[in-house]
């Protein structure tokens, strides 16, 4: 079972690794075809209102719908699993639709929210465009969590790099305008909807058939239950997706597009590893905590939580220390020139500082969905959400577009200390941490990336990395083996963290 699990995350991380690369090329080819302008300015504006929908209720649906799912089908059978599975679509379908309306007869108030009393014609039509693009990527998140629930991570990724390969070959082989940017992200994303509607059908899933007349049975009202606080700790979280674009409105030309670059690319290790490692954790974690082996199911999640730090540690140094030759590397090619570099590598230093805080917070928060207690995380969420726009309020005027990026890393990072606190907390009684062996991991964590940190700056002295490609992948071959070489030396991978840090069995 355990080696089927090992696999099974390895491939989902490996497919993932070429579903962020997929998407990543997309966004080196959106950097290329419009560089860092009013053009990619107003329609990454204009997209981080659908995707900040997506992301709340897509969210809900991830982390909700999956544990009740498991839940129903390992108490009362797929019949009772497929039935509940109907009756969420229709509800989350309808919802989506009436939101769309009220979003198109809002589209002047939403374009004088983003672009002021000046807005145009063509940023309004902009916007009516794609906003409904929301109803689209929601329905497709609606269909992973099916997936997923059924313990079949691929299908869901592979649709990602239909999409993102359609809206490269679109914005590739058309004319740079916004109509294209409009065609490249409606067609994308309708094709990776009829892609999964094909998969499931393809594999019998129930998503339309509901078999009672009452919508509001137990299950559903658990969802709505487990669900709603989580949609409210989400608007929270996911604000800076679109308060950053109206406060980023004042800042000089591209500091938008910047900021958007910079995200995705620091987005990638935390796409990567991260969500591969939890994607798995959470239907694994539901299945624990539906049977009672809660002992089980805290191991798994301190395991994650090492593995994700110890794997993602390297990565960040090097995007700490090597972010301008990253970003001139990727992006510096056909309209984005030096200035636009300059521009978002400062904004991925500011990013990378929260990769840590959002991987771990995206691990930890899984052991709380598993078992079904949302309170915490929505509350750690909202809190978290409304410090990162006290922060970005205030860095903006002092930072500009970095400060938006800094009070988001910052506040990413408060929400896994502040969840990490209370998961502590709320277990101890049951969690026996023994501060040697803590101290110890802690300790060998330190003088490896001491070490590694002392070898980035030796090695940048002799080959400067912004020099060339090739001066930069050395530069990172070198800290990767270090770093590697260290973590052999200190024994890092070798406390024994069943027997240390989970002393009782309960």
């Amino acid at each position: 079972m355990k080696k089927i699990l090992k696999f099974t995350t390895a491939i989902v991380i490996l497919l993932t690794f070429i579903s962020k690369i997929s998407g990543f090329v997309r966004e080196q080819v959106l950097a290329f075809q419009y560089g860092a302008n009013e053009i990619s300015d107003t329609y990454l504006t204009v997209l981080s209102l659908p995707q900040y929908i997506s992301n709340i209720i897509g969210g809900v649906l991830l982390s909700s719908f999956v544990p009740i799912y498991l839940s129903l089908k390992e108490r009362e059978g797929p019949h009772k699993a497929n039935n509940f599975t109907a009756k969420i679509f229709s509800i989350t379908l309808c919802s989506l639709v009436g939101l769309n309306i009220l979003f198109l007869l809002c589209t002047n108030f939403i374009g004088k929210i983003y672009f002021g009393d000046q807005v145009t014609v063509e940023q309004l039509f902009l916007i009516k465009m794609v906003l409904p693009v929301q109803l689209l990527m929601v329905l497709s998140l609606f269909l992973t969590a099916k997936f997923n629930a059924n313990k079949l991570f691929y299908e869901p990724i592979i649709s990602t790099v239909i999409m993102n390969i359609l809206f490269i070959l679109i914005i590739i082989f058309f004319s740079r305008s916004s109509e294209t940017l409009i065609a490249a992200t409606i067609g994308s994303a309708v094709i990776q909807l009829l892609y999964l509607f094909y998969k499931a059908k393809t594999n019998e899933f129930t998503i339309f058939k509901i078999k009672t007349e009452n919508y509001f049975t137990k299950d559903v009202k658990e969802f709505v239950l487990m669900g709603v606080p989580m949609l409210i700790g989400s608007i929270f979280t996911q604000a800076f997706n679109v308060f950053d674009k109206v406060l980023g409105k004042g800042l000089p030309e591209g500091s938008i597009a910047s900021l958007s670059y910079a995200l995705k690319l620091t987005q990638l290790p935390t796409g990567i590893i991260a969500m591969g490692i939890s994607t798995v954790l959470l239907s694994s974690l539901s299945i624990l905590a539906s049977k009672g082996e809660i002992s089980r199911l805290n191991r798994e999640v301190f395991k994650s939580i090492r593995i994700t730090t110890i794997i993602l540690l390297p990565i960040i140094a090097i995007m700490l220390f090597y972010s301008y030759a990253i970003t001139k590397i990727i992006f510096e090619r056909g309209a984005f020139g030096s200035s636009a570099t300059q521009m978002t590598s400062e904004a991925v230093i500011a990013y990378t500082i929260g990769i840590l805080g959002t991987s771990l917070t995206m691990v930890l928060s899984r052991v709380f969905f598993a078992t079904k207690n949302t309170i915490i995380p929505v509350f750690s969420n909202v809190v978290s959400g409304i410090l990162n726009l006290v922060l970005a309020i205030v860095l903006v005027k002092k930072l500009d577009h970095v400060g938006l990026a800094l009070a988001n890393s910052i506040s990413v990072s408060f929400n896994f200390i502040f969840l990490l606190f209370i998961y502590l907390i709320k277990n101890k009684s049951r969690l026996s941490v023994n501060l040697k062996y803590t101290t110890e991991f802690i300790f060998k964590l330190l003088l490896t990336m001491s070490v590694t940190i002392g070898a980035i700056y030796f090695i940048k002295g002799i080959l400067n990395p912004n020099a060339g490609i090739i001066n930069f992948f050395i530069n990172c071959l070198l800290v990767v083996l270090i770093y590697l070489l260290m973590v052999v030396i200190t024994r890092l991978e070798g406390i024994n963290y069943k027997k240390y840090v989970f002393k009782r069995r309960f």
